[in-house]
């Protein structure tokens, strides 16, 4: 543990604590990292964007939605059938669009907010031959009982999976009962609903409790990325440009990430190392192998290829890889966006689970100072094996 990082994760998740997506506390965690970035010499750029205020509400408003798909078509006949049907083509479609981080109706119906990403660069000590950005997000979730747990968390992945499939069960209900007004078509779009109503509950809840301190999710990635720019402020590499990103609304739907992708396009070639909860209590580091809502994202194969390369050279101690599923970090817009991206994560052995994840005990004291010392110098040692790399 090195005396900077506690400054660092005292400073973002304790003096200014929760900073939830597009809140003036998420505002001051990004001018605390352009203070810090300017104090060592750097001149920071700050960027605005707009981003929807919940990650949760798209879903509720989609499965409240099909709720009353199934009340009209239950109740109202051949008219009520037109309804749900109509109903129903939206909520499927924009399910599928925001499933796939991509905007739709579901997004233009909720309200949005103004968050920023805070940038800085160091420069090599001769031409640049390539780019690494180190990328950490700077706004923390509120608590969501579904992911406190490895339990919660697979009702979670299964109604994320269930969902869906009763949308377009509903739908395709709707549209046979306009040619065919069959009677057990009733009873089968009451099944549907009921699945359609625990994700209703599910999804509304969040947005109704607090935000959460974020010691390790993500001031530990923020305190990471401050350590590696100090360390290059004094030692810049010989032919490697580097970039420190700290991202908003990662929380949210990785909106950050997608408008600096969509702001840079002169970044395209660059290599992008995403560091995100990498100080949980009994954790280890771990690259991931893919993040899932609907379909696999993977990392760039090279860089993966350098990850296993380090990690079998820091084989004294556990670095292991794991898929994430039904959950995103920063690398999801970076791989839609076609550039070569890879994620670090600590996860606990002995459940797989992010300890105190989105929950009100992610604090300081919480902090697991040997693993996230590991983590940054795993992560440290992929630089420096891609900056060898050219």
């Amino acid at each position: 543990m090195t005396s900077a990082a506690r400054i660092h994760v005292e400073a973002l998740a304790g003096t200014i604590g929760a900073r939830g997506s597009c809140t003036p506390e998420e505002a001051r965690g990004h001018a605390y990292c352009s203070q810090t970035l300017s104090g060592m010499g750097y001149a920071p750029h700050t960027e605005s964007f707009r981003a929807p205020l919940s990650v949760w509400m798209p879903y509720a408003l989609a499965s409240g939605l099909a709720l009353l798909a199934a009340f009209l078509f239950y109740t109202q006949g051949g008219a009520g059938a037109l309804a749900g049907a109509a109903l129903m083509l939206l909520v499927v479609s924009s399910t599928f669009l925001q499933l796939a981080h991509r905007d739709n109706a579901l997004r233009w119906l909720l309200p949005t907010g103004e968050s920023r990403n805070v940038w800085a660069q160091c420069a090599p000590v001769q031409a640049a031959t390539g780019t690494v950005v180190f990328v950490a997000h700077v706004d923390t979730h509120r608590h969501a009982w579904v992911m406190s747990a490895s339990g919660p968390f697979l009702l979670l992945r299964t109604l994320s999976t269930l969902a869906p499939a009763a949308y377009i069960g509903l739908l395709l209900v709707c549209v046979v009962r306009l040619f065919a007004p069959l009677p057990e078509l009733y009873p089968i779009s009451l099944v549907l609903a009921a699945l359609a109503l625990p994700v209703f509950g599910l999804a509304l809840w969040p947005d109704f409790t607090r935000f959460v301190p974020g010691a390790n999710d993500n001031a530990s990635g923020v305190a990471a990325v401050l350590e590696y720019a100090a360390r290059l402020r004094v030692a810049p590499l010989r032919s490697t440009r580097v970039i420190f990103l700290f991202t908003g609304c990662e929380e949210v739907g990785a909106f950050g990430a997608a408008a600096f992708a969509r702001r840079h396009p002169e970044l395209s070639d660059a290599n992008y190392l995403v560091v995100d909860n990498i100080g949980g209590r009994d954790t280890h580091p771990h690259f991931l192998l893919s993040e899932t809502l609907l379909t696999a994202l993977r990392p760039d194969p090279a860089l993966l290829a350098v990850a296993e390369r380090v990690a079998v050279e820091h084989a004294s101690r556990p670095i292991m890889s794991r898929h994430l599923q039904a959950s995103f970090t920063d690398l999801t817009p970076l791989a839609l966006a076609g550039r070569r991206a890879i994620a670090f994560v600590n996860y606990r052995a002995s459940d797989g689970m992010i300890p105190d994840w989105h929950q009100p005990t992610d604090s300081v004291a919480r902090m697991d100072w040997d693993a996230y010392a590991r983590t940054r110098e795993y992560v440290w040692s992929v630089l420096q094996a891609l900056a060898e790399r050219g």
